[in-house]
């Protein structure tokens, strides 16, 4: 994460979301000139997941924009999957 120097304040940090069935954590963390990074992450089964945005969900009213496109995403491949290969 990068920010333009000062100080960071985190907002909603680690409210908890569900992505399909999992339960993840949604943090916000923004600086004093309004510049943020919205953090969602996860985990389904070995694989971790973080999808961030440059965008202060909870003020831009996207919260459930972000965990939807999370749910989206296409889910991961199981170890059965990978001995089907």
């Amino acid at each position: 994460m990068s920010a333009d120097g000062g100080s960071i304040s985190h907002l909603g940090d680690g409210l908890e979301e569900t992505v399909r069935g999992a339960t993840a954590r949604l943090t916000t963390m923004q600086s004093e000139s309004c510049k943020a990074i919205s953090l969602l992450s996860w985990q389904e089964g070995q694989c971790l997941y973080d999808l961030s945005v440059d965008l202060n969900v909870y003020r831009a009213g996207r919260r459930n924009w972000l965990v939807e496109l999370a749910a989206s995403l296409p889910a991961a491949p199981t170890a059965h999957d990978a001995k089907a290969a």
